[in-house]
């Protein structure tokens, strides 16, 4: 800024205007709450008032190391004004400006004869003075002269007068800046500690607390984090907004020892660290080579006993503030509560989810209607009455030595739930074997990690998936062995005690009891739906003429209605020694018919040829046991099959096949009933057949009217000629010719014709 040319001596030994001021400062302190708006309109004043070349204020920063300046009379931008240290650390550092003695001695500074480059404007004289607030400075009133001995000792008191005016405005604005903080702090936390009340989830609980902390604290990682269960020396992060490269990875447990985290929980409050990467523990070393910088860690305690923590973190060096490290105290005390309130939630829901998961296991097993319960959901709820992390449930035949059916109700990864299936030989070694072979409950607590019955195999699995307590109880119905049971715990989860076996034996019973039932009922179910299917297949072939649907409904039918693999229908070719593959049910079952699939009848290692040759139904219960058969690469899963022929007035018209992915589920029952079906069916095609013969035979006759009724309309041989060709043509699909030989009687000569149609 230019100096005013002839601009008289500053005044600031008039009293008039010095009073004048003071009550300005004043006036601008009870009027104006913004604090840089305040300071610039009072540098202003001052330098019309007192006749200043410029007037600039200045206030320490939150680490009081740097002064910043606030105001400038001059109009500097906001871009161009001055930070300036307080004192040198190394000798890279600038040189601190003239001014700043007056902010470290807390006492007046006057200079004369300043070179115009020291000042935002050209000046020759200054007059720091220091804001001071019990006897401690927190800012710097400049004043500018043109002069170089325009100020002097005398000025001194005048200026200081305003320096203190000034420091009552600064202090007013600051006040009512930590007041507004400080309101709208205690609200934040208010509303956070109401969410927080009503969160019965973890995941919920921390996110909730997240948002509210980066609402008040302005830090860009948080993490939650909980003490070792079972080992007071590691801790876990069970929540972070870092992601996944945060550099304490969630869920992972890591040794306490020689922690930011372990001092704040031994000390019992917040450790707030200004410089990470000055620290020696491994989580801030850790922490600041992933970029992050400061931190505040506060211990989360219920009752006297600290459970864990909740860590802030940035990525630029920052001091936290007393009242940003009582605040962080205030929501660990929050989340701490919370934490115990969830516990303590997490026990009533553990004690209702038990009481309801037995009465529901109870009402799905005792109920009058259990032959229809759906046994995953027995599982499960088993799983839930056991406080079980894995409830493993495999069912078996006995005669045919094959695992039928494996349940499995957990919570666990695959790789630590383990395999969901054995063979039936397996099971009759190790433990598995001796549960089943004395048909006898075992009950293995964590602290056996091996037993004299476990196979090398069984305790290595074990070892390598972390499971301590487990339990295993045959499953048994009068004297068939049924199958066998298998529930698991991780090692950090309690042990399983006589409790619990003895409630898994009753439910096992009860689940035995209720297969034995469900199986009496699908049998039953079974032959009614067969007969259902039967009478249904009727009306489809009194409804449906067109051969193509006709076949690919019974099929789909036939393989909804009977829960089987799959279903197709093949028909013998007019040469009558091939069967041609006609509908399948499904997706592949339409791709087999694309790709034409044919068996030749006199195949000997087809069922289906067989079962023409010898013109009745035939079955295979384990396709894996019959010499040279065929396995279809489409149909994999095949167990059992079976094939009835289609006869209609003695003659086979082609085969329905079925096909089971159980082992032995075919029985002699299924042959009468499929081949009461198999008879539908060909009376059915006969019906299509006959029925698109007399289409045939109907069109052609109205055709042969039609070319009656356009012969007889012709004027001349020739057209009548033509006119018959062209309607043969079209009623045989084929080329056709006439010809006509007529004895020309007149002229004693032949005549001939030749019509060829197109």
């Amino acid at each position: 800024m230019k100096t005013r040319a002839g601009l008289s001596p500053p005044r600031l030994l008039n009293i008039d205007w010095i009073l004048k001021s003071v009550s300005a400062l004043s006036d601008l302190t009870a009027t104006i709450f913004d604090a840089a708006d305040l300071l610039q309109q009072a540098a202003r004043m001052l330098a019309a008032n007192f006749n200043l070349a410029a007037v600039e204020i200045y206030t320490l920063d939150e680490d009081n190391d740097r002064l910043v300046q606030m105001a400038c009379s001059a109009n500097t931008p906001a871009a161009a004004r001055i930070t300036a240290p307080l004192k040198r650390t190394s000798a890279a550092d600038e040189e601190p400006p003239w001014f700043v003695e007056a902010v470290q001695t807390a006492s007046p500074r006057l200079e004369t004869g300043l070179p115009p480059a020291e000042s935002t404007v050209a000046a020759r004289a200054g007059l720091a003075m220091p804001l001071v607030l019990m006897e401690r400075a927190i800012g710097l009133l400049l004043f500018y002269a043109t002069e170089a001995d325009a100020f002097s000792e005398d000025m001194l008191p005048p200026a200081n007068a305003l320096a203190m005016q000034l420091v009552v405005a600064v202090q007013n604005t600051r006040l009512l800046k930590a007041t507004e903080a400080q309101t709208r702090r205690l609200g934040v936390l208010t509303e956070m500690g109401a969410v927080l009340s009503v969160t019965t989830e973890l995941d919920e609980a921390f996110q909730t607390a997240a948002h509210y902390i980066k609402q008040v604290l302005a830090v860009e990682h948080i993490c939650l984090i909980r003490l070792g269960e079972t080992a007071a020396d590691l801790f876990e992060v069970i929540a972070a907004t870092a992601g996944p490269e945060f550099p304490l990875p969630v869920g992972k447990k890591m040794p306490l020892p020689d922690t930011t985290i372990d001092a704040a929980i031994q000390g019992k409050e917040v450790v707030a660290v200004a410089a990470l990467s000055e620290l020696k523990q491994w989580d801030a070393r850790r922490l600041a080579e992933y970029g992050l910088a400061s931190a505040m860690v506060a211990p989360l305690v219920t009752g006297w006993h600290a459970v864990g923590a909740i860590g802030v973190f940035c990525s630029h060096p920052r001091r936290f503030s007393a009242d940003e490290r009582d605040l962080m105290m205030q929501i660990a005390s929050l989340i701490g509560a919370t934490l115990e309130n969830l516990r303590l939630f997490g026990q009533v829901h553990a004690t209702l989810t038990r009481t309801q998961a037995l009465h529901q296991v109870t009402h799905l097993l005792m109920s009058a209607d259990a032959r229809t319960f759906d046994l995953q959901d027995v599982v499960e709820a088993a799983r839930q009455a056991l406080f079980a992390d894995t409830f493993t449930l495999m069912l078996f035949d006995a005669v045919k030595k094959e695992v039928t059916q494996v349940l499995r109700a957990t919570e666990l990864s695959p790789e630590v739930a383990g395999a969901d299936h054995w063979p039936y030989q397996l099971l009759w070694q190790g433990l598995k074997g001796y549960v089943l072979e004395n048909c006898v409950p075992v009950l293995l607590p964590k602290i056996t990690r091996e037993n004299a019955r476990q196979s090398a195999e069984e305790q290595q699995d074990r070892q390598e998936r972390g499971i301590g307590s487990m339990m295993l109880a045959p499953v048994f119905h009068g004297d068939q062995l049924m199958g066998l049971s298998i529930v698991e715990n991780l090692l950090d989860n309690p042990d399983f005690v006589e409790e619990d076996i003895n409630l898994l034996m009753n439910m096992v019973s009860q689940i035995a009891l209720s297969i034995e039932n469900r199986r009496l009922f699908e049998q039953m179910q079974r032959r009614s739906t067969q007969l259902v299917l039967a009478a249904e297949v009727g009306t489809v072939a009194a409804t449906t003429l067109n051969t193509r649907q006709l076949l690919q409904r019974v099929v789909d039918m036939t393989k909804s209605r009977f829960g089987l693999y799959h279903a197709h229908v093949y028909l013998i070719d007019e040469n009558g020694d091939t069967l041609i593959l006609a509908a399948g049910a499904g997706d592949i079952g339409r791709q087999m018919v694309e790709q034409r699939w044919q068996i030749p009848i006199y195949k000997p290692n087809s069922l289906v040829a067989r079962a023409v040759r010898i013109r009745k139904g035939v079955i295979v219960n384990n396709v894996a046991e019959e010499a040279n058969w065929f396995q279809n690469p489409l149909l994999p899963l095949t167990r059992s099959e079976m094939a009835v022929p289609m006869i209609m007035s003695n003659r086979v018209l082609g085969i329905l096949d079925v096909q089971s992915e159980q082992a032995g589920y075919f029985a002699e029952d299924d042959i009468h009933v499929h081949t009461t079906l198999a008879a539908q069916i060909a009376v059915a095609l006969e019906h299509a057949r006959l029925y698109k013969q007399a289409q045939t035979r109907v069109r052609r006759e109205q055709i042969l009217r039609e070319v009656t009724d356009q012969v007889w309309a012709a004027s001349d041989v020739d057209t009548v000629m033509r006119v018959a060709v062209r309607e043969l043509n079209r009623v045989f699909g084929r080329r056709a010719f006439l010809r006509l030989d007529d004895l020309d009687e007149t002229s004693g000569g032949n005549s001939a014709s030749n019509t060829e149609g197109h």
